[in-house]
C-alpha cells in the first residue's frame, strides 16, 4: 500500500472482539488491497495524518504498536478491522468522526532475539512455552531501547520483556523488527529467579599476552574518552571482576562457580580447594577476585577439547541437581580447522574433537556452552599495520584471533551467539551473566493463523448502521439549512419562495428519521415528496413549463433525474395505478424503480424487513437531495446580468425601485 489508510482517505475502522484471524496486533484489511501479509504501525488522532494528507513524522509513528497487517477474506473494500484489545492500546474507540491511521512500514527480520519472562515461572515452564507456542512466529515488534520505553511480547497471554535483538552479524537491531522462522530464541534467566552452576575456562596461553583489546573506558581530562590498547588477558580479568560486582549486588538464589586457567592443561584456581563453591557473600566473592589476579598468559598452547571435559567433570560431581548448567568458554581462538574428507573414518579420541564433545554433553547431561571471543580480526589487523607490520612481517598464525571453533561450539552447546570483541563487550557479557543466565529455546514454532472470527460480520453491520446513522444526521441537517437558504434566495430575487409552505409542518422535520422497513420508507418518501415536489413552485412541475421558471438554470437542475428518483419511489411506494390502462407505461415505470433500487443499494428488490437495504436506499435518495439542492442554491445567488434603464419600472408605474441595485452575493455551501 503505497496510501495509508484512514479515515482521511475514506477507509472505515471496525473493531471486532473474540479469538480469530483480527487479534493481539493482527489487523485484517480487504484481500482485494493486498495479497501477503504487510507490517505498519496504527496511530489514533494524535500520531494521524493531517485531513489534507499531509506527512507525519517519523517520531509520531513511534506512538502507534507495531501490527501486522494480514488479507482477510469476506472483508469489503475500504474497511479495516481491529481487535478491541489492540484499538485500546492504540486509543482509538471506534467512534465515528475518529482520526485514525494505518502506515505501511517494512520490519528488518532478527536473527536473535533475547526475552525474559515476567512471569514467576520457573525456566522449565518458561522454555517449554516458548518451545511448543507458534506465537512468536511472525511476531512484529518496536523496539526501541534509547528510548527508555520497553518493548513487550506475549505469548498466549504471557508477557515476556525484549532484552536484545541482533541481526545475522550479531550487530545490535532497533526499530520496526520482525521474528521469523529463521529467527533463533533466548530466554534471560535472572540471578534472583534460578540457580546456576557455572564453570568459566580461562584461556591462558600465550597469545593472550598480546596487547591488540581496543579500550576505550578511559576518560581524559577534558571528559572526552581516550583509546588504548590493552592485552587480552587484562581485558578477561577486568570483565570477570565486573561479573563478581554484578552477582553480589543482584542475590537471589544461590550461584555455583568455579573458575579454571587452561593452556594444554586444566588447573582450577576457583575455589582454592577444588570443586566448586557457592557465590553470593563478600567472602566467597573476594576469593573469588583473588582468584582472578593469579591468572597469567604462559608460554603454551591450548587444548579446548580437554578443557571442556574437566569442566563438564566439575559440574557432574559438584555441581546442584536443581541449577542451570553452563561452561562459559573465553579463548581468543586457537589454530583449528573442521575435519575434512580425509579424516571420515578416524579413530579419535573425544577431547581432539571438541564439537563432538560439546554436542554429547549438551545432549546427554544438560550442559549448556557459551563462548567469549577475545579481540577480534577486525581490531587486530589495523593494529598489526600499526604496531608490527614494519619490524615483525606477517604475523605467526598462533597468535591471530580466530574464533571459528568458538562458533561451532555455540551452535551445538545451546549457548548464546557468540561474542567478540574488546573490553566493552567482555564486561558486557559478565555484568549479564552476573545478573543472570541466557537459555538457546530455539526457533520459534510454525503454526496457521487462526481464521476470521465470526464477530466480524457483526461488527460490519454496526458498524455500518452507525456509520449510516451519522451521515443521515449530517445530511438532514444540511437539507433543512438549504431548503431555508433556497425559499429566502428566491423570495429576495423574484419577491416569492421556491417552496411554499406545506400543511404538514412535521413533514421536513421527518427527513432524518431512520426507516427501519418498506412501510417506514414510504412514509419518509412521502414526507420528502410533500415538502420539495408537491410543494415547489408550479412552474417547475413539469418539463414543459421550465422555460417559464424566471431564474435560467433552475428548472434544468429540477428535472435533471435527481428529484425524480424520490417521485418515482413515492408512486411505487404508494402503489400507484401507473399504467395501469397502458402497460408499455408500466414496464417502462418498473424499470426506473429498478434503476433506483440498483444506483443506491447494488439490487434490483429488498425484501419489506430489510432494515440495511431500506436504510442504504434513504441514504441515496438524501445525497441526491442535498447535491441537487446545493446546486439550485448556487443558481439562485449567481449574479445577475445588468438590467437596461429603459426597461426599469418606475415608481409611476406602480413598481418598486429599490433604494441601492446591488446584486446579492452568497457564498455557496
Amino acid at each position: 500500500m503505497r496510501v495509508p489508510l484512514g479515515r482521511a482517505h475514506g477507509t472505515r475502522l471496525v473493531i471486532v472482539g473474540g479469538d480469530g484471524l483480527v487479534a493481539d496486533n493482527r489487523v485484517g484489511i480487504p484481500a482485494s488491497d493486498v495479497s501477503a501479509e504487510l507490517t505498519g504501525v496504527l496511530l489514533s488522532a494524535a500520531g494521524a495524518l493531517s485531513a489534507a494528507g499531509a506527512p507525519s513524522a517519523a517520531g509520531d509513528e513511534r506512538r502507534g504498536p507495531a501490527v501486522r497487517m494480514l488479507p482477510t477474506p469476506g472483508l469489503p473494500a475500504g474497511v479495516v478491522a481491529v481487535h478491541e484489545d489492540l484499538a485500546r492500546a492504540a486509543g482509538l474507540s471506534g467512534a465515528a468522526g475518529e482520526d485514525w491511521q494505518l502506515l505501511e512500514q517494512p520490519a528488518a527480520v532478527a536473527a536473535s532475539v533475547v526475552l525474559e519472562s515476567a512471569a514467576d515461572a520457573l525456566p522449565e515452564a518458561s522454555v517449554k512455552q516458548l518451545r511448543g507456542s507458534s506465537a512468536l512466529d511472525g511476531q512484529v515488534f518496536r523496539y526501541e531501547p534509547e528510548a527508555g520505553e520497553a518493548a513487550w511480547l506475549y505469548v498466549d497471554g504471557v508477557p515476556y520483556r525484549v532484552r536484545s535483538v541482533a541481526d545475522g552479524s550479531g550487530d545490535p537491531l532497533t526499530g520496526l523488527l520482525r521474528i521469523g522462522a529463521g529467527t533463533t530464541v533466548h530466554l534471560f534467566l535472572p540471578g534472583n529467579r534460578t540457580g546456576v552452576d557455572v564453570v568459566i575456562l580461562a584461556d591462558c596461553s600465550g597469545s593472550m599476552s598480546w596487547d591488540d583489546v581496543l579500550d576505550d573506558s578511559d576518560v581524559g581530562r577534558l571528559g572526552r574518552r581516550t583509546q588504548r590498547y590493552v592485552t587480552r588477558m587484562h581485558a578477561l580479568k577486568r570483565a570477570l571482576h565486573e561479573m563478581a560486582d554484578v552477582r553480589l549486588s543482584a542475590g537471589g538464589r544461590p550461584t555455583r562457580l568455579a573458575l579454571v586457567r587452561f593452556t594444554k592443561a586444566s588447573v582450577p584456581v576457583f575455589p582454592r580447594a577444588g570443586g566448586m563453591a557457592d557465590v553470593g557473600d563478600e567472602s566467597t566473592i573476594g576469593e573469588f577476585r583473588a582468584a582472578v589476579g593469579l591468572l597469567q598468559p604462559e608460554d603454551a598452547g591450548t587444548d579446548i577439547g580437554q578443557a571442556l571435559h574437566h569442566a563438564s567433570e566439575l559440574l557432574h560431581r559438584y555441581g546442584n541437581p536443581h541449577n542451570e548448567r553452563l561452561v562459559v568458554l573465553v579463548s581468543d581462538g586457537a589454530d583449528w580447522a573442521e575435519k575434512g574428507v580425509d579424516a571420515t573414518g578416524e579413530m579419535l579420541a573425544a577431547t581432539a574433537d571438541p564439537v563432538s564433545l560439546m554436542e554429547e554433553l549438551n545432549r546427554s547431561l544438560g550442559i549448556r556452552l557459551h563462548a567469549v571471543g577475545v579481540s577480534a580480526e577486525a581490531t587486530f589487523w589495523p593494529w598489526w599495520e600499526s604496531h608490527h607490520r614494519r619490524s615483525t612481517g606477517e604475523p605467526h598464525v598462533s597468535i591471530v584471533p580466530n574464533h571459528a571453533l568458538l562458533r561451532h561450539l555455540v551452535e551445538v552447546g545451546g549457548g548464546d551467539p557468540t561474542r567478540i570483541g574488546g573490553t566493552d563487550v567482555l564486561m558486557e557479557y559478565f555484568g549479564e551473566l552476573g545478573a543472570g543466565v541466557t537459555q538457546t529455546v530455539g526457533h520459534p514454532r510454525t503454526g496457521r493463523l487462526p481464521g476470521p472470527q465470526p464477530e466480524i460480520a457483526l461488527a460490519l453491520s454496526r458498524s455500518a448502521a452507525t456509520a449510516t446513522d451519522a451521515r443521515r444526521g449530517e445530511l438532514a441537517e444540511s437539507i433543512s439549512l438549504l431548503y431555508s437558504s433556497c425559499v429566502d434566495a428566491s423570495r429576495r430575487r423574484i419577491g416569492r419562495p421556491l417552496y411554499r409552505q406545506t400543511n404538514d409542518t412535521r413533514a421536513l422535520h421527518h427527513i432524518g428519521q431512520p426507516v427501519r422497513d418498506r412501510s417506514n420508507f414510504a412514509a419518509w418518501v412521502l414526507d420528502v415528496h410533500k415538502v420539495f415536489y408537491e410543494q415547489q413552485e408550479s412552474a417547475l412541475n413539469s418539463p414543459r413549463d421550465k422555460d417559464s421558471y424566471p431564474i435560467p438554470g433552475v428548472a434544468d437542475i429540477i428535472w435533471d433525474g435527481r428529484l425524480f428518483r424520490i417521485h418515482t419511489m413515492r408512486l411505487e411506494t404508494a402503489h400507484d395505478t401507473v399504467g395501469r390502462n397502458n402497460k408499455k407505461e408500466a414496464e417502462q415505470h418498473q424499470r426506473m424503480v429498478g434503476e433506483v433500487f440498483l444506483a443506491h443499494t447494488g439490487r434490483y428488490h429488498l425484501p419489506d424487513d430489510d432494515e440495511a437495504g431500506w436504510g442504504r436506499l434513504q441514504l441515496g435518495l438524501m445525497e441526491d437531495l442535498a447535491g441537487m439542492l446545493t446546486d439550485i442554491y448556487a443558481v439562485l445567488n449567481a449574479e445577475q446580468p445588468p438590467t437596461p434603464t429603459a426597461a426599469e419600472p418606475t415608481p409611476q408605474d406602480g413598481g418598486f425601485v429599490p433604494a441601492e441595485r446591488t446584486a446579492l452575493r452568497v457564498q455557496g455551501f
